[in-house]
């Protein structure tokens, strides 16, 4: 038993470093959550739930033993709350000292903290207490069989070996487990990026050399000048000097200059020569603010805001403002100083209602009215109000209190028909009349009539006769025992009659 441990410890002393170096750069750049963990239950236990989520990333070989992060194990502070906000960018790189093995096995997991703060890395790991030989043996590159080796001769729990990962959702110590996203696929050692999208989760990873080594699985010594993507050479022979290509800069040559001119606080480069704009800024320098989304007629002194311009108002400055004195309500305006009176107003103001159109003598209180003036009347106050004893049918007026007469009529009330033309002696009920007074006859009543003739009933009693007298007059000629002038009073009866009416 002693010689076995005596073994395992000059192996451990006699192992050199392994001769390779690596670098795996993951980019997280969306996360969503719905507010629920990986059991179904709400953040918090309030629903909707709310999940302060930390990242948890672990890099291994595909052949390694249970999920053991043998190539390293991130956690990241608290990075959302349900989901990370847009634009943001989690960045986690894993640097280990062996060869790159092609194929990997990526784990993210999210997870809802408890009580608002992160536990440290070692709280995921069950092997935190492990003994510092094992821990040597691990670094080395020690194969899973021999740690199994060396757990069982030095008698190290199990539990204190990094293993498999409980399948449990909840931690007391961690928190709540919200979701696990699983990524095994070979990937090959170069600068561009891998892009995976997958339900709530979006990440591009790559994996190169740390600088000073290179080949396909970063165990060659430093990077030839002429490899494509190199970005310094070494000197003195690969001993760890480097001087950075042309556009990078840094310790290790990891910092691309950017664009000349290119803002340092607002600007940014992934490549030499390159000036990408952080959010909220523009322009071929990233010197120029980004307005709100939406501002119509507004700038900028700072990201997203809209300062209107003269004339413009409103959250977006896409509210024109009108002249001044302008109706709020009555009026309004396509561009700045106008005023367009909406329907019914009127006026520069859009102060004044507008009356009923047509409307000829009248006014307004109210959009549409007709109130008419004195002296006027009708539904557009058109009709003139004629003097008040004008004939309703035979006059009219064309101004208020006037009297006109129609044809035909005549009179200060037009209430008198006009006799027909040379009318003499005549009158009329009706306009073109010649109705002729007594004595007068012919269409113009102008010839005088025989005295028998003017009368308008007979002059004489019944069984006269009228004789005109030639001197003028007339004389009646009464029958026999008639008398009187007219010869109105009848003769006597016969005797015979006289008797019978007795």
């Amino acid at each position: 038993m002693l010689l076995l441990l005596l073994i395992l410890v000059l192996t451990a002393l006699s192992v050199e470093p392994a001769e390779a170096a690596a670098r795996f750069e993951l980019r997280l750049r969306r996360f969503v959550s719905d507010g629920t963990d990986a059991r179904g239950d709400c953040c918090g236990g309030l629903c909707p739930g709310a999940c302060r989520v930390f990242m948890r990333s672990c890099l291994a070989r595909p052949r390694d033993s249970g999920s053991a992060c043998s190539m390293g194990l991130l956690v990241s502070p608290v990075v959302a709350n349900n989901s990370m906000p847009p634009g943001f960018v989690l960045v986690q790189n894993f640097t280990f000292r062996m060869p790159w093995p092609g194929r990997f096995k990526l784990t993210v997991e999210a997870w809802h903290t408890q009580n608002g703060t992160v536990p440290p890395e070692g709280t995921f790991r069950r092997d935190r207490n492990r003994r510092p030989l094992v821990e040597r043996f691990r670094s080395l590159g020690a194969s899973e069989w021999f740690l199994e080796l060396a757990s069982r001769v030095l008698d190290i729990p199990e539990r204190w070996i990094q293993r498999r990962t409980d399948d449990r959702r909840t931690f007391p110590e961690l928190g709540a487990l919200v979701r696990r996203f699983t990524l095994q696929e070979f990937l090959a050692v170069g600068t561009a990026w891998r892009h995976r999208s997958m339900p709530g989760l979006e990440l591009d990873y790559r994996v190169m050399c740390v600088d000073g080594f290179a080949g396909a699985n970063c165990s060659e010594r430093c990077p030839a000048p002429s490899e494509k993507g190199a970005r310094f050479r070494c000197l003195e022979g690969g001993g760890g000097a480097k001087q950075c290509m042309d556009g990078w800069a840094g310790a290790e040559c990891e910092r691309p200059v950017c664009a000349e001119g290119c803002d340092a606080e607002h600007g940014f480069c992934e490549r030499p020569g390159e000036c990408l704009c952080r959010m909220g800024w523009e322009g071929s320098r990233c010197d120029r603010c980004t307005p709100m989304p939406g501002c119509v007629h507004g700038a900028c002194n700072a990201s997203f805001e809209c300062n209107c311009l003269p004339g413009w108002d409103g959250f977006f400055c896409n509210r024109p403002m009108c002249g001044q004195g302008c109706h709020a309500t009555r009026g309004y305006c396509e561009k700045p100083g106008q005023c367009s009176c909406r329907f019914g107003w009127q006026g520069e103001k859009c102060d004044q209602c507008k009356p009923l159109p047509g409307c000829l003598h009248g006014h307004c209180t109210k959009p549409l009215e007709c109130i008419c003036e004195p002296g006027w009347t009708g539904i557009f106050c058109h009709i003139p109000v004629c003097s008040p004893k004008c004939h309703p049918e035979h006059g009219y007026c064309a101004r208020p209190n006037e009297c006109r007469c129609r044809v035909g009529w005549m009179g200060e009330n037009c209430s008198q028909c006009c006799p027909y033309p040379g009318c003499r002696h005549g009158s009329c009920s009706k306009p073109w009349e010649c109705a002729c007074e007594p004595g007068w006859g012919g269409m113009l009543c102008d010839k005088p009539l025989p005295a028998c003739e003017t009368k308008q009933k007979p002059p004489c009693a019944e069984g006269a006769s009228c004789v005109d007298m030639p001197e003028g007059g007339f004389k009646c000629v009464c029958p026999e025992g008639a008398q009187a002038a007219n010869c109105s009073t009848a003769p006597p009866p016969p005797p015979q009659q006289q008797r019978m009416m007795r």
